[in-house]
């Protein structure tokens, strides 16, 4: 009988990060098979769908994630935390891919005259 570890198929997680905060914390985990780590903008849509061909759940983390950061650059901090949701769900769909979960955060939240001027543009 084989160890249950060998017994099934292990995920081989894919890592998508431009890397603009280093790495410090990935070498130690980064050995493949464990992970693959792929230096990529969230935005580069043809490159996701190469990376995440065959995955079989994605999870969503990419974010300008402080108000800081977002206000030093609203247009990036938009084309990142919101702009890209659409077409990684298309990459996701078309792909096959089986489940998605989104972490969101406050810099994507507005007021509502807010809401309604981004929807509206």
């Amino acid at each position: 009988m084989r160890p249950l570890s060998t017994s099934f198929p292990q995920p081989s997680p894919r890592v998508i990060d431009i890397g603009w905060l280093g790495r410090e914390p990935l070498p130690a985990i980064a050995e493949p098979p464990r992970l693959a780590i792929h230096t990529t903008d969230i935005r580069d849509t043809a490159r996701l769908r190469d990376i995440l061909r065959g995955a079989d759940a994605i999870i969503h983390l990419a974010a300008v994630a402080n108000d800081q950061s977002f206000d030093m650059n609203p247009t990036q901090g938009r084309a990142i935390n919101l702009d890209t949701l659409a077409p990684l769900l298309t990459v996701a769909e078309h792909g096959d891919v089986g489940r998605f979960s989104y972490a969101s955060s406050s810099a994507v939240y507005y007021s509502q005259r807010q809401t309604e001027k981004l929807l509206a543009s």
